[in-house]
């Protein structure tokens, strides 16, 4: 069942980054200063970031209160770089600068840092390259960048030695596994003014995964089963396959692919999917039991040193998050620096995780800082697009979004 596996994953290659080229940094403007900064991670890596400032701002006599950004799982910059082809306007899109340039503007610095192993192109953003740095993205890797990451923020000065960053005034912003990530370093370094976290996870990871791997494809077959027999035909497949064409067409705004580029066709998709070879009809069961193998041969390539590695992640990412117990009981200790927003129809991290947490500390008498849930928002906080919602995007953020994130960020900093 290995195939079924790698044909539901992308593939990237491994650049190599040379060293006499300049790496990028956002361009200041009239309402943001950028300062370029390197840090260098326990086992010798270094990482580039900056540190965004209100323009033309001195910083009062212990710096400026600052958020750090801890960005999501993936071959991602430090702002989240988002292709149009997944997003709900069919433009490419950062996530996390909308809220950078929102906190900004009320004063708070933020710091962000590309990860390991993964180099913008330029200062657009946009697009990256991939080092082989990024073999080393594991987990246990990744965490610890994060505690580096902190602690050199703590001690930023500008040029003439005065602060730049309130090391009494932090909080970190997480998003997905930069949740995860928040989490670890909130153990770390309990200075920590909070936890601003959008799409959290309180389940293992294993199970997170599981759910992406095989619950959350059900929507899929739902879709296009259209009299909700349990039963896909050739007919209802190609005829929702007719219709998302025909709206893409007719929206091409949200659309950067029709419905075939971006999902298989009928023969490619009863390939996959068909176990009993019953003529052009595939069953529900037929179908989990093909996504449930899917899950299963993960767990045995991540067992199996001896198998060649082609997923995204590098193996060991997956092997050190899959012994991790849930979440739930060390994120309970943070719940009253904690701030959750969640989209309640997102996919991979879950909204009953968010549920879960709020419930869970409520139920030890130490509720949430705050709860913030987004009815039809997914975990790029933004909408489903496309034939009856088909389509699943991961951006542009909703500015409702933003404007809720900076207000809890003011509240706890200013």
């Amino acid at each position: 069942m290995k195939f079924i596996l790698i044909t539901l994953l992308v593939l990237f290659p491994l650049y190599s980054h040379a060293d006499n080229t300049p790496y990028p940094i956002p361009k200041s403007t009239h309402e943001i200063t950028y300062y370029p900064e390197t840090f260098k991670t326990s086992d010798g890596i270094i990482l580039h970031g900056h540190l965004a400032v209100p323009a033309g701002i001195q910083p009062l006599e212990n710096g400026f209160p600052t958020v750090i950004i801890l960005a999501g799982s993936g071959r991602i910059n430090r702002y989240e770089n988002i292709p149009k082809t997944l997003t709900a306007n069919n433009q490419p899109t950062l996530f996390f600068q909308a809220i950078e340039k929102s906190l900004v503007n009320r004063g708070i610095a933020v710091f962000a840092y590309d990860k390991r192993g993964v180099v913008p192109l330029d200062n657009s953003f946009l697009n990256n390259k991939i080092t082989n740095d990024y073999k080393t993205a594991d987990a246990n890797h990744l965490a610890n960048d994060a505690l580096q990451a902190f602690d050199y923020v703590t001690h930023l000065k500008q040029v003439n030695g005065a602060k730049l960053v309130d090391s009494t005034k932090i909080s970190v912003l997480g998003h997905s596994e930069g949740t995860i990530l928040a989490l670890h370093l909130a153990e770390q370094r309990p200075s920590i003014k909070s936890l601003l976290l959008l799409g959290m996870i309180t389940r293992s990871m294993k199970d997170t995964i599981q759910f992406q791997f095989v619950t959350k494809k059900l929507r899929d077959f739902n879709l296009y089963n259209t009299n909700q027999d349990g039963v896909l035909t050739k007919k209802e497949y190609n005829n929702f396959a007719t219709q998302a064409i025909l709206y893409d067409k007719k929206y091409p705004q949200q659309a950067s692919s029709n419905f075939l580029k971006i999902n298989p066709t009928w023969d490619i998709y009863y390939k996959i999917y068909s176990q009993l070879n019953t003529p052009n009809k595939i069953s529900i069961q037929e179908f989990n039991f093909v996504n449930e193998q899917a899950f299963k041969s993960l767990i045995e390539l991540i067992h199996d040193s001896s198998q060649p590695w082609m997923l995204n992640e590098p193996r060991d990412w997956f092997a050190q998050y899959f012994q991790e117990a849930p979440f739930l009981k060390r994120e309970l200790i943070f719940c009253k620096k904690m701030h959750v927003f969640q989209g309640q129809v997102d996919p991979q991290s879950l909204f009953e995780d968010a549920l879960e947490i709020r419930s869970a500390c409520q139920g030890h008498k130490t509720p949430l800082a705050s709860f913030n849930s987004y009815p039809g928002l997914t975990h790029g906080f933004s909408h489903y697009t496309g034939y009856k919602k088909w389509r699943y995007t991961m951006g542009p953020i909703d500015p409702q979004v933003v404007s809720d994130v900076t207000l809890e960020a003011v509240k706890d900093l200013k």
